[in-house]
């Protein structure tokens, strides 16, 4: 039997004390015909009990959202929707506005640090950062209950197979309610429940950033995008630098565990992350 490795169980033990909330929009419509049910999940290559248990994750993974006190939301209305400017890409009609300002701000700081003449080491630095960018970029914004429900669908065979060596150490086995509960937390931070993103409500982005490949340092892809593999580059990059100084006057604040993911939040922004 392979024992869990000890970043596995710190990692459960850090999980166990919760992630972070976020906000919701308070309207949308209802589940569509129960399409977010946990009888929609697909079964594909799973036994029986296997397909049950993964429903069972799925249902404690909803309960959690519902006992934390924060609105479920399925689908916004397309009314209360509108494209980021210059994009196709649906958010909520505030936080779509709010989004476009900040990406005209960044490209304006962007092309300045390009040309700033100064030597000193602040300029000197932001300058050698910019030169690694191609392009700013948007991955996603607004989802649909049932494009959430996707994500979490097909996520779901990594996370069990990253945590079946945890899980076969739970009280009452691989399958039982603890190996349900350590699953659980683990997805959670990971991917929302379908109904508790803030992607559903329309107020979550996650950018994408293309870099120079011949400016570039090698630890630095093609692409950066919503991915925890390139977390530290991500936090090597010009724009997160630069979001970490200016969303905040645009109303977007940080989901520390995600640098490329933010929120639309004016009513906290400038009180610290979230």
């Amino acid at each position: 039997m392979n024992k869990p490795s000890i970043a596995l169980l710190l990692l459960t033990a850090l999980l166990l004390a919760g992630a972070a909330v976020r906000t919701h929009a308070d309207q949308a419509a209802p589940d569509p015909a129960g399409a977010v049910a946990p009888e929609r999940l697909t079964q594909g290559a799973l036994s029986a009990p296997e397909y049950a248990f993964k429903q069972e994750v799925y249902r404690r993974h909803v309960a959690r959202g519902l006992t934390s006190g924060r609105p479920r939301v399925f689908d916004l209305p397309s009314s209360a929707l509108a494209p980021i400017p210059g994009t196709q890409t649906l958010m909520r009609r505030d936080a779509a506005a709010a989004l476009g300002g900040l990406l005209g701000a960044a490209r304006a700081d962007l092309t300045a640090d390009l040309d700033a003449p100064g030597q000193d080491a602040e300029t000197t630095d932001r300058r050698e950062r910019a030169r690694r960018v191609e392009a700013l970029a948007l991955d996603n914004a607004y989802r649909s209950a049932s494009t959430q429900f996707g994500i979490w669908d097909r996520n779901y065979a990594g996370y069990a197979a990253s945590t079946r060596a945890a899980r076969l150490l739970c009280p009452g086995g691989e399958f039982g309610p603890a190996a349900a509960d350590l699953l659980r937390e683990y997805v959670g931070v990971r991917v929302a429940a379908p109904g508790f993103s803030n992607h559903q409500g329309g107020t979550a982005v996650d950018f994408a950033l293309r870099c120079q490949p011949a400016a570039a340092p090698a630890i630095v892809a093609a692409r950066l995008g919503p991915s925890a593999a390139q977390a530290d580059p991500w936090k090597e990059s010009w724009f997160w630098l630069w979001l970490n100084r200016r969303a905040g006057a645009f109303g977007f604040i940080a989901y520390l565990p995600e640098p490329w993911h933010w929120e639309f939040a004016p009513d906290r922004a400038g009180k610290g992350r979230s």
